[in-house]
C-alpha cells in the first residue's frame, strides 16, 4: 500500500453551493434584524400579504448578496473569504438600516449620502447609554474585516472560474436591479416599511437607481431671468415701514386633531388649540409626504419650493439643498428679525445644520434630551421660544418638536384624553389612546407658549401645524379601521396627507378658514404679517391663484382633488414658470440671485 492520498480540496461546485447557502443565510439574518427594528419602531404586524412581500424582498436580496459574493470570488478565487466579505458588507448595511429605522423612522437610502452624518450622530448619542455595546460592534466589524484580509485560504479554480464567477455576478446584479426598476415608490406614509417590502439590498438598489434631478423643458438661465423680470414687484409693492410682527412657527411632529381620526375620545386632547380655533384661525395644509417626511415639509414651508416637481423617492429637504435658498428666514431677516431654529432633536440628525444654513437659519439650537422617551420635551421647546421672545426687536422662531412622534400605545393612554370610547379592537385603543395622551401634553405646552407671548404685549403671530399625519400602520390599525380613511379616492388620499393649521396672533386676524399646501403656506403667513413676498414666492403666488393646493395632490379651481401629473401641470404657464425658477435654485445653474439683482 502506498502513502495515503492528500485530502481532496473542495470542488468549485461545492464552493458555489457554499456561496449560495451562505449568502442566503446572510440576507435572512440581516432582514431579521431589520424586521425587529421595524417592529420596535412601528409595531407593525405581519399579515398574509406582508409575508408574501417579505418573501419577495428576501429573494431579491439573496440575488444581490450572491452577486456580491460571486464578484469577490472573481477577484480573489477564495470562496470562504468572499462569503465573509459579503457578510461584513451586508451586516454593516443591516446595522445602519436598523439604527436609522429605530432612531429616525426612515430606512437607509443609497442615494442619500448624508446618512453617514446621521449615523455618526446616532452612534455618538448611543455611546453614553450603551458604553460597551456600540463600540464593541464597531470593533467586531473591524476585526472581522482584518481577519478576512489576513486569513490564508487556498485559491480555487483558475482564470475560467474567475471569468464564470464574474459573469454570474453581472447576471445576478442585473436581475436584482431589474427587480428594483420594476418596484414602485412606497405610498405616502409607508416609506419606513420599504425595507420590509423590498428587502434591504433591493431597497438600496432602487435608491441608487432613483431618477436624477433633470431640467424641465425650456429651462435656461435667460428664461429664468425673463420669468423673474415679468413677476417683479412694482415700486409701491415694497414692504410697509416700521417693525413687522414677530413670527413663531411651531412644527409639531405627527400632529393632527385626534377627533379627525374617526373615533370618539373620553375627553378633548387639545383644549388650548380649540381655543385658538375659536378666537384665531384654523385651516389645513397638504404636506408633501407621509411619515417620515418632516424635512420635506420644512423645505416647502420655509422656501415655497414644491417637492412634487422632484423625482419620486427624493428626500428633497436634504438632497435638494446645495446652495443658499430664498424664503421666510431671509425675507424676515431683511426686515430686521432675529431668526433662530429650535430643535428637539440634535441638529446633526437629518443634516439640519448644513441645510438650515442654506435656508437662512444659521442660529440653530438642539435641545438636550430629557423627555420620557429620551427626546427634548415640548415644554423645553416652549422655554427656548419664550427666551428668544424676551430679547429686543422682532424675531422669527422656527421650532420643531418630537414628543408626539411614534410609536404610540406602549404604556400611554387608557384614561382621560387617552381613552377611546368606540375602539373596534385593542390595537386601535392602544395606539390612538397613546397618541391622544401625547398630543394632550403638547397642547398644554402650546397653551403655556401662547399665554407667555400674550403677557409680553408684543405683536406676534404663532402658526402651529403638523409635520405629517401620525404613522398608524399595519393590519387592524387606526387608519384601516377608521371610517374616515377608507377607500382610495382622491379625497381619501388627501386626508392621509392633510394636517390642521392653527393661527393665533396678538392682533386681529381674518377668521375665514383656508386650505393650502405647505409650499404655499409661507405666502399666507407673509400676507398675515403684512410683509411682501420675495421674487420666488411671487412666482408661486401665480400658481396659488389657480390652485389653492398644489403639491403631490392638486386642487383645481372647481374644488376637485387629483394627483399631481407633471405633463398636465406644465401646460399651465404659471406652473411652468414656478418649476423653472425652482429648478434653477435646487439643481440648475443658480442664476436666481443674479437675475433678481438685475
Amino acid at each position: 500500500e502506498g502513502p495515503p492520498l492528500p485530502p481532496r480540496p473542495p470542488s468549485l461546485a461545492a464552493a458555489a453551493l457554499w456561496l449560495a447557502l451562505g449568502s442566503l443565510g446572510l440576507v435572512l439574518a440581516a432582514e431579521a434584524a431589520i424586521d425587529v427594528a421595524l417592529f420596535r419602531r412601528f409595531h407593525h404586524g405581519l399579515d398574509q400579504a406582508s409575508v408574501l412581500v417579505l418573501a419577495r424582498g428576501l429573494l431579491a436580496g439573496w440575488t444581490l448578496a450572491l452577486g456580491l459574493a460571486a464578484l469577490a470570488f472573481a477577484a480573489t478565487r477564495r470562496p470562504f473569504a468572499s462569503l465573509a466579505l459579503a457578510g461584513v458588507l451586508v451586516g454593516a448595511l443591516a446595522a445602519a438600516d436598523a439604527l436609522l429605522l429605530v432612531h429616525l423612522g426612515a430606512p437607509l437610502a443609497a442615494q442619500d449620502v448624508h446618512r453617514a452624518r446621521d449615523l455618526a450622530a446616532i452612534v455618538a448619542a448611543l455611546v453614553p447609554r450603551r458604553a460597551l455595546a456600540v463600540p464593541g460592534i464597531l470593533l467586531a466589524l473591524c476585526f472581522a474585516l482584518a481577519a478576512i484580509l489576513l486569513w490564508r485560504e487556498r485559491p480555487r479554480g483558475g482564470g475560467r472560474a474567475q471569468l464564470a464567477a464574474g459573469l454570474a455576478a453581472l447576471a445576478l446584479a442585473a436581475g436584482g436591479l431589474g427587480l428594483a426598476r420594476r418596484e414602485t415608490v412606497p405610498p405616502a406614509g409607508a416609506e419606513a416599511r420599504a425595507s420590509l417590502g423590498r428587502g434591504l439590498l433591493l431597497d438600496l438598489a432602487a435608491g441608487a437607481l432613483a431618477a436624477p434631478l433633470r431640467p424641465p423643458p425650456g429651462y435656461s438661465a435667460a428664461e429664468v431671468a425673463c420669468v423673474l423680470a415679468a413677476g417683479a414687484a412694482p415700486a409701491e409693492d415694497g414692504a410697509a415701514a416700521g417693525e413687522p410682527p414677530s413670527l413663531v412657527v411651531l412644527l409639531v411632529d405627527s400632529l393632527v386633531d385626534p377627533r379627525d381620526l374617526g373615533f370618539a375620545l373620553a375627553a378633548d386632547p387639545i383644549p388650548a388649540l380649540r381655543a385658538v380655533e375659536a378666537a384665531g384661525r384654523r385651516g389645513s395644509a397638504v404636506v408633501p409626504r407621509g411619515a417620515p417626511g418632516t424635512v420635506d415639509a420644512e423645505l416647502e414651508l420655509l422656501t415655497g419650493a414644491c417637492t412634487a416637481f422632484l423625482p419620486p423617492g427624493t428626500v428633497a429637504g436634504r438632497q435638494g439643498v446645495r446652495r443658499d435658498l430664498p424664503g421666510l428666514p431671509r425675507i424676515l431677516a431683511g426686515r430686521g428679525a432675529r431668526a433662530r431654529a429650535i430643535l428637539a432633536d440634535p441638529p446633526a440628525f437629518l443634516d439640519r445644520t448644513r441645510v438650515y444654513a442654506h435656508l437662512g437659519l444659521a442660529d440653530v439650537i438642539g435641545l438636550p434630551a430629557g423627555g420620557a422617551r429620551g427626546r427634548a420635551s415640548d415644554e423645553a421647546v416652549v422655554d427656548a421660544v419664550l427666551e428668544l421672545a424676551a430679547l429686543e426687536g422682532p424675531f422669527f422662531a422656527f421650532a420643531v418638536t418630537a414628543a408626539t412622534r411614534g410609536p404610540h400605545g406602549r404604556a400611554e393612554g387608557g384614561a382621560g384624553a387617552g381613552r377611546v370610547l368606540d375602539a373596534p379592537n385593542a390595537r386601535v385603543a392602544r395606539e390612538l389612546g397613546g397618541y391622544a395622551t401625547a398630543v394632550a401634553a403638547t397642547d398644554r405646552a402650546i397653551g403655556r407658549l401662547l399665554a407667555g407671548l400674550a403677557a409680553r404685549g408684543r405683536a406676534v403671530l404663532v402658526v402651529v401645524l403638523g409635520t405629517h399625519p401620525p404613522l398608524f400602520g399595519g393590519p387592524d390599525g387606526v387608519y384601516e379601521k377608521s371610517p374616515v380613511f377608507r377607500g382610495d379616492s382622491p379625497d381619501a388620499r388627501r386626508r392621509r396627507l392633510e394636517v390642521p393649521v392653527w393661527m393665533w396672533a396678538s392682533f386681529p386676524l381674518e377668521r375665514a378658514p383656508f386650505a393650502t399646501s405647505t409650499n404655499l403656506l409661507g405666502l399666507l403667513i407673509l400676507e398675515t404679517l403684512g410683509v411682501a413676498p420675495g421674487p420666488f414666492l411671487r412666482v408661486a403666488a401665480e400658481v396659488r391663484a389657480r390652485h389653492p393646493v398644489f403639491s403631490r395632490l392638486v386642487v383645481d379651481p372647481d374644488g376637485a382633488t387629483r394627483p399631481f401629473l407633471a405633463p398636465r401641470e406644465r401646460r399651465d404657464p404659471a406652473v411652468r414658470d414656478y418649476e423653472l425658477v425652482q429648478h434653477d435654485l435646487l439643481g440648475g445653474e443658480g442664476t436666481y440671485y443674479d437675475a433678481v439683482r438685475r
